[in-house]
């Protein structure tokens, strides 16, 4: 059983892994910010990286295309980094 559940976890790191990279593709290709610079800060408050609300706005938009998922805005209230994006966008699609 710990096997099923640790290979599990390893499928669900991966997902998270291919979708913060198509992610943070999406926010460099929408802010001109490089994938790098968004990797290092993805922590960090939106507003303090460099992406107003019209940018997210956008990037929202192209995440729910890309990603076939339809983000509820209530969801968006406690996004506050790329960190909190990707973890959202993971369990929207893991549902």
């Amino acid at each position: 059983m710990g096997k099923e559940k640790s290979a599990k976890k390893q499928v669900s790191g991966d997902a998270e892994t291919s979708e913060r990279k198509e992610i943070i593709n999406i926010i460099s290709k929408l802010t001109k910010i490089s994938e790098d610079t968004i990797n290092k800060n993805s922590n960090v408050h939106f507003t303090e990286s460099g992406i107003d609300s019209f940018a997210l706005v956008e990037i929202v938009f192209e995440i729910e295309n890309k990603f076939d998922v339809s983000i509820p805005q209530d969801s968006l209230i406690s996004v506050k980094n790329v960190d909190d994006l990707v973890k959202l966008i993971t369990k929207l699609r893991n549902k």
